[in-house]
């Protein structure tokens, strides 16, 4: 098959993230497997001031990229494909963020799917400020999603929880599919002991919809009542929010059981995700959660928040907990409880790195080849 991707982001933009890693495996299989990919992205500057290339061929497919603005680039996208791309390929895929693609509209007589991690939704209030928050949420998003379901029917999803969403907004119960999380086989890759003090692991961007001051003020009710009580904190650090984030902890006095490890490797990531007790994990919404379940898959159970997403990626009591409300204090008390107990804690633990075997790219892979192969043109 010739497939084309339409994402915002490709696996080496600087704002890369989970979704990225998931359309990235599923290229990377496809491509193995024989098939034509292309990837219809956005131009970005990295992390030493080079832009990036208008187009280029990396391991083994094709990479376009088009506008430099997230907003701007779905609309240059979508041109694009209609004026150099439309009736070339055998399926589209549009992996929609935020800001959607349009290529549905304007689609020839290819297989058309819509992929969505998750909606933004509440994630507006967090990451945009006034007007554009309540023009996203109210406005923009929904109307823009509608669009989507009547344009674009065919979703591909990842969570029970954004199968929930799309419904609200006009797709049809039955022409949403959702596949499998991927995740990497980690467990070949560490193989080291808890630390010797229990450990809160915070790991992620220090970004305002990942809301990670909650987990720092959680972390100073729990250590009350676990007096030798560390906190991990590893994530870039690239806005108001984070800068403010950090000075809180330089001025807490609980600052020298907080240690702030900056943006880190693969190999940093996977130690501390494994050496930990716990990860917290208190975003507004997720699509799943991968952080979580990589995290499983290494023993190390988490402590959610209830919101979307990371209620799919957690089994409430068996692979982590899930707070009763969504606070440092509820937080803080389901700190508590799995960390105090080691014969509850030992039982959770083993149930993580078990029950999320199952999470593979490979298998990821599977449901999206059955997925795109089963339905007919529309």
């Amino acid at each position: 098959m010739k497939i084309l991707f339409l994402n915002w982001k490709d696996e080496w933009s600087p704002d890369a993230g989970g979704a990225e890693v998931v359309h990235t495996n599923i290229i990377n299989r496809l491509v193995r497997d024989g098939h034509t990919v292309t990837l219809l992205t956005s131009r970005y500057t990295d992390r030493d001031g080079k832009l990036s290339k208008h187009q280029e061929r990396v391991n083994g497919y094709n990479i376009i990229r088009v506008g430099n603005n997230k907003y701007s680039h779905t609309i240059e996208a979508t041109i694009y494909y209609y004026k150099h791309l439309r009736n070339k390929y055998d399926v589209v895929i549009s992996c929609n963020n935020t800001a959607p693609y349009f290529a549905g509209l304007l689609r020839g007589n290819e297989k058309h799917f819509s992929f969505y991690h998750q909606l933004a939704r509440e994630v507006w209030w967090y990451e945009t400020s006034f007007p554009l928050n309540y023009l996203g949420y109210y406005i923009l998003e929904p109307i823009a999603t509608c669009v989507q379901a009547v344009s674009n029917r065919k979703v591909i999803t990842i969570s029970q929880s954004t199968k929930e969403d799309l419904i609200k907004y006009g797709f049809r119960y039955k022409d949403i599919n959702i596949i499998t999380q991927g995740a990497d086989d980690l467990n070949a890759d560490v193989n080291q002991d808890k630390y010797s003090r229990p450990t809160i692991l915070y790991l992620g961007s220090l970004r305002n919809m990942k809301r990670p001051d909650q987990v720092v003020k959680a972390f100073e009710i729990a250590i009350k009542s676990i007096p030798d009580l560390e906190l991990v904190i590893a994530g870039g650090c690239d806005s108001l929010y984070g800068r403010e984030l950090l000075s809180y902890i330089k001025d807490s006095k609980h600052t020298n059981s907080i240690k702030v490890l900056g943006r880190v490797d693969n190999t940093t990531k996977l130690e501390v995700m494994q050496r930990s007790h716990v990860i917290c994990v208190t975003s507004v919404k997720e699509g799943w959660g991968l952080i979580v379940t990589e995290a499983a898959k290494l023993g190390t159970p988490a402590v959610v928040y209830n919101v979307d997403g990371l209620r799919d990626s957690v089994i409430d009591k068996v692979t982590g907990s899930i707070t009763k409300n969504n606070d440092p204090e509820s937080l803080a008390n389901e700190l508590i409880n799995i960390l105090n107990n080691r014969e509850a804690y030992a039982i959770i633990s083993t149930n993580a790195k078990t029950l999320n075997q199952k999470y593979t790219f490979d298998n990821q892979y599977k449901d999206f080849l059955k997925v795109i192969q089963q339905h007919d043109k529309y």
